[in-house]
């Protein structure tokens, strides 16, 4: 049977299992508008989402065509600007595949096409990142500056990172500092280290005059899965850190058995409570080979995990901790 057969003959599963996991052919899922209210593409239907509807859909004509993949199956999610009854009147479909179960063929092809609609769909890369941490400490002109003027000004910054992540920015964050000699942070990601670049000039151009930088951080985030995590962990930290060369010279698999034991300390520690981390490198590109960032709920609680993994073996390698940057996610001590 062709795949536009297919197409028609098949209604919008109800939930990610059958994305899995699909009915046989010609059996009905009917959609639930919880299903549309909660989806996480709504109110993108636009011309150009329809391309890349096109697009999928082209894919895996290709795929069924020259691979003669006759378990294929493409299921559309139910995407609706307002729920009703019946989505398929009020929703556009998009790639949620499916393959049959049996053979590794079949498998690798519904592994290309999910890799398509996560790239094409979501807009998520699976390449790395270029992380920045910067911090300024903010001088007298901008104390002096009255309220308003100032929250005017991280109003400014703030409403200029959400078109930038439009443009390629993958996070923006911005933080009152709290070490003594700092007082805002910004920490960032984007695939592109321009975009990356252009988030530092802008930034310190809107601060020119208000504010001097005082630390940098560079380094690039290789765990893509994390790029599109929204925390609302209230406290950050920048950890950076060195290892002595002889790390480096031990067999591989003393330095997997070092940092296993490292982690398991981490993940068994009972203080462990609320911690998001973020391993970025920076060999070659920066004063250090890591900056680890942590997101955080309490800041007494990370102390107490960070003092036990003190005790680690993995201790003895590390050097060059300096500066740590610790802020809180808020701007209201910036402009009262």
């Amino acid at each position: 049977m062709p795949l536009s057969a297919r197409l028609s003959g098949f209604l919008i599963p109800t939930n990610m299992s059958s994305m899995f996991f699909p009915p046989k052919p010609g059996t009905a899922v009917l959609p639930t508008c919880s299903m549309a209210a909660k989806s996480p593409l709504m109110h993108l239907e636009s011309r150009a989402f329809s391309v890349l509807k096109v697009l999928a859909y082209a894919v895996l004509a290709f795929l069924n065509t020259y691979f003669f993949f006759p378990g294929i199956y493409l299921w559309c999610l139910g995407l609706t600007i307002k729920p009703s009854p019946s989505c398929r009147n009020n929703s556009f479909g998009i790639l949620l595949y499916l393959c049959s179960p049996h053979g590794t063929r079949h498998k690798l092809a519904a592994a290309a096409v999910f890799i398509f609609y996560v790239r094409i769909v979501y807009g998520v890369s699976l390449n790395e990142l270029t992380s920045m941490v910067i911090s300024f400490s903010l001088g007298s002109r901008w104390w002096s500056t009255g309220r308003s003027e100032r929250a005017k000004k991280l109003e400014k910054i703030s409403k200029w990172a959400e078109s930038w992540k439009k443009s390629g920015g993958a996070r923006f964050n911005i933080y009152e500092s709290l070490r003594n000699d700092c007082d805002i942070i910004f920490w960032f990601m984007a695939e592109d280290p321009a975009t990356v670049s252009d988030a530092r000039f802008y930034i310190e151009k809107e601060l020119a005059g208000f504010a001097k930088p005082r630390h940098g951080m560079l380094s690039v985030f290789k765990d893509a899965r994390k790029r599109s995590t929204t925390s609302e962990y209230k406290y950050f930290v920048a950890y950076p850190m060195s290892k002595d060369p002889s790390w480096y010279l031990l067999p591989e698999a003393e330095r997997k058995s070092i940092i296993a034991a490292h982690v398991k300390i981490a993940i068994e520690s009972s203080n462990n409570y609320g911690v998001i981390s973020y391993t970025t490198e920076s060999f070659g590109i920066g004063d250090w080979e890591f900056v680890v960032i942590y997101e955080l709920r309490n800041i007494a609680k990370w102390v107490a995990v960070t003092e036990e993994l003190r005790h680690a073996e993995a201790r003895k390698w590390i050097r060059n901790e300096t500066p740590i940057l610790t802020g809180i996610k808020r701007i209201d001590g910036l402009i009262s």
